[in-house]
């Protein structure tokens, strides 16, 4: 009877059941040499009565399985050193789905539906089918409410719905739930996670912080602690990186975590340039057997060690390793990559190409892949460019400049060869110093200095030769660029280049407010520079002015013309054609000029001011907006002025933009301002002059708080303009 009754337990339906029973039971009559008839009598009692059990129970081992395989699946996940969802993790969780999903479709009245909805709903999640999820979350929540999985139910489905792309929403309910509640720990990590996630390493680390604030020794210590590493590393801060990564604790984290904080201690001394103690860190964790699958990559690095150390030989042997050992995966891959690239760099070009070959073949898709094949390619072209010199002859006339110029950009842009490019380049300045394109190789001698060698004081050498011997060409705008960029003022470089004078302009007409001045500078960069890309921006900035400040119509309407007519098929011809009427605006995307960003109307004197508006008032009020109002371009009327929020906007000054002289300019925003006095929504109308800067705006606003008894009435839910005024902070010292 025990023997029945386990097979009744095990089986996944009464049909299963009467199999076993009547073949268990036709051989103890056999055995047992009973009579058919009174036996017959036996099976019927026996299947009637383990039928009703079995009736009761199947439901119950259904749902059993299913939270076994659910279990099995999640050990396999955390246990795994990779950060992808191993294959037999995978298999578990589709195990789980059959059998929870058969729990719903034929026992709907038992107490384990709800139990059944929230595990497809975690391994929906886990799998990465968040829509589905979040349905069955949905669902467990709308059928019990009183589930004792309601709340967990509620942060999952939090997050499953910012893996859906509705990042502010999933943000709201992660402070809703981290106020209190057992998930309060979990949602404060989470909205730091958030952040960080989306690339915001300023917030998050600030929420990273907060957490390990609020919950020293938490849950997440660990993890806060790798993230913030990260973080210190990708700022270059990599002292920093080492010290939150020795914090970490690596029975606070899954396998491919502690693993990924192990390498990055790696990377970080590798940075600080500590190659012995890279070395013997490389080779502490390659003892560890608990990483054995990852092995190969820690000896990919400690190829890179042996070659940063010089010790070419013990390099190229360990990547061979790596290729011969691991065929046909990603690592291969990229020990044949990383031995193409030391060939490269000892310009053994075909030994070179067919290593890179070689990566390629290993995988068919990914980074490496795609690297692998564009060097390759790289290094075919430049044979057959230098096919081309060899084999040149009177007969065939050879773009020798535009030649070098091309090779010199694959070397440094494609093949990662800086020396080579700067030889290509100072070939051309050397032997066709008049040529159009000698601009260009001198630029990019200085843009290698700069941004591939970090030798600042040849790229200053460069970028200053730039200007003096090439001042009217565009490419002298990149090296006016460069030395502003490190700190030199405008007028202290001594060599007036178009930029030089374009930027003038634009001061004389955004920051002074002299009309006359900035008309007369426009015009100048118009007239001066008949081939610079400057050009036909000046002239669009003229005609911007007579149209919208002098109003003087038939000026503005021959520059527009002018603009059509020599420039088409561009944004400054297509601008014009709409102020013309002979083509129709788009509401939706159309902007103000690049160089009208600020109204000059904003810091007028009263006396200016009042003058130009006696003007204005006299032209069409819906077109044009009057002292103290804004048009706004969807509906074509006046937008109310937002009142004061209760604190002024907190503008985060990035620190990578302190260099940028920005203070008194503004930026002007349509936000929409709720009965709670929040921000649900905000669009950029005018720009300061920098996209990094305006987003840093936009945050601070949508992060201010307005008095509900401020909001007139009839504008609440409505739309207001705002204006956040750039005020550069002074440089402080921050930890990382």
């Amino acid at each position: 009877m025990a023997y029945f009754l386990r097979c009744i337990y095990f089986c996944d339906g009464l049909a299963l059941f009467a199999e076993k029973a009547y073949i268990v039971i036709e051989r103890k009559i056999s055995f047992l040499k009973i009579p058919v008839d009174s036996m017959k009598k036996t099976i019927l009692f026996l299947l009637i009565i383990f039928g009703l059990l079995g009736s009761g129970c199947v439901y119950y081992n259904t749902f059993f399985l299913a939270r076994k395989n659910y279990r099995l699946a999640e050990q396999k996940r955390l246990r795994s050193t990779s950060d992808e969802l191993p294959s037999e993790a995978k298999s578990y969780y589709d195990v789980t789905i059959t059998k929870s999903s058969k729990v719903l479709a034929f026992y709907p009245e038992t107490k384990w539906v709800d139990d059944a909805l929230f595990l497809l709903g975690m391994c929906f999640y886990r799998t990465g089918e968040y829509t589905k999820a979040i349905r069955k979350f949905d669902e467990l929540t709308e059928a019990f409410p009183e589930s004792e999985y309601g709340a967990e139910a509620h942060y999952w489905r939090t997050l499953c719905i910012y893996e859906v792309g509705e990042f502010d929403a999933a943000l709201e309910r992660l402070k809703e739930l981290s106020s209190e509640g057992i998930y309060a720990e979990r949602s404060t990590f989470m909205m730091a996670e958030l952040f960080y996630e989306q690339g915001d390493f300023i917030s998050a680390k600030e929420a990273y912080l907060s957490y390990l604030t609020a919950y020293p020794g938490g849950e997440f210590e660990s993890l806060a602690h790798l993230r913030l590493a990260n973080i210190a590393f990708s700022f270059e801060k990599y002292g920093r990186c080492i010290e939150e990564a020795r914090q970490i604790s690596e029975s606070r984290l899954t396998p491919a975590e502690f693993f990924s904080s192990r390498m990055l201690i790696g990377e970080a001394l590798t940075e600080l340039d500590s190659l012995k103690e890279a070395l013997g860190h490389y080779v502490e964790l390659r003892k560890n057997d608990d990483f054995f699958t990852r092995w190969p990559e820690v000896d990919l690095r400690i190829g890179d060690v042996h070659y940063l150390m010089t010790d070419t030989t013990s390099a190229i042997d360990i990547w061979s390793d790596v290729c011969l050992d691991n065929p046909r995966t990603e690592n291969s891959a990229w020990g044949w990559y990383k031995r193409g690239d030391l060939h490269l760099d000892f310009g053994a070009i075909t030994v070179a190409k067919t290593e890179f070959d070689s990566a390629a073949a290993q995988i068919k898709s990914g980074e490496v892949y795609e690297l692998a094949l564009q060097k390759s390619s790289s290094i075919a072209r430049l044979q057959e460019f230098k096919s081309i010199f060899a084999n040149q002859s009177d007969s065939v006339e050879v773009d020798v400049v535009g030649t070098e110029l091309a090779l010199a950009e694959m070397y440094l842009l494609e093949l990662g060869q800086p020396d080579s490019a700067l030889s290509q380049y100072n070939f051309i300045l050397e032997n066709y110093p008049e040529d159009s394109l000698a601009p260009k190789a001198a630029y990019g001698i200085g843009y290698v200095y700069a941004y591939s060698m970090n030798d600042r004081q040849m790229a200053d050498s460069a970028f200053a030769e730039l200007l003096s011997n090439y001042p009217e060409s565009d490419f002298a705008v990149g090296g006016a660029d460069y030395f502003v960029g490190r700190g030199a003022a405008l007028d202290s470089l001594g060599v007036r280049t178009v930029a030089y004078y374009f930027v003038r302009a634009e001061e004389f007409l955004l920051t002074y407010r002299r009309i006359d001045s900035a008309l007369a500078t426009y015009r100048f960069v118009s007239d001066s520079f008949p081939n610079s890309i400057f050009r036909p921006k000046a002239i669009a900035a003229r005609a911007y002015i007579h149209e919208t400040i002098t109003f003087n119509y038939p000026v503005a309407e021959s520059l527009y013309r002018f603009l059509s007519d020599s420039f088409p098929k561009t944004e400054f011809s297509q601008r014009a054609d709409v102020r013309l009427g002979k083509a129709a605006p788009d509401i939706e995307t159309e902007k103000p000029p690049e160089y009208a960003d600020a109204s000059p109307l904003d810091t007028l004197s009263d006396e200016e001011f009042e003058r130009i508006d006696s003007l204005k008032r006299s032209m069409d009020n819906e077109r044009r907006r009057g002292r103290g109002q804004i048009i706004d371009p969807v509906t074509g009327k006046p937008l109310p002025r937002a009142p004061r929020p209760k604190r002024p906007v907190e503008l985060r000054y990035p620190q990578a933009e302190w260099k940028s002289d920005l203070n008194g300019r503004r930026v002007r925003l349509k936000i929409r301002i709720d009965a709670f006095g929040e921000v649900k929504e905000t669009e950029l109308m005018a720009t300061c002059g920098n996209d990094i800067i305006d987003q840093a705006a936009i945050s601070g606003t949508k992060a201010a708080k307005w008095e509900p008894e401020d909001i007139p009435i009839e504008h609440i839910g409505g739309w207001f303009y705002f204006e956040v005024v750039v005020t550069k902070p002074k440089e402080t010292i921050d930890s990382f």
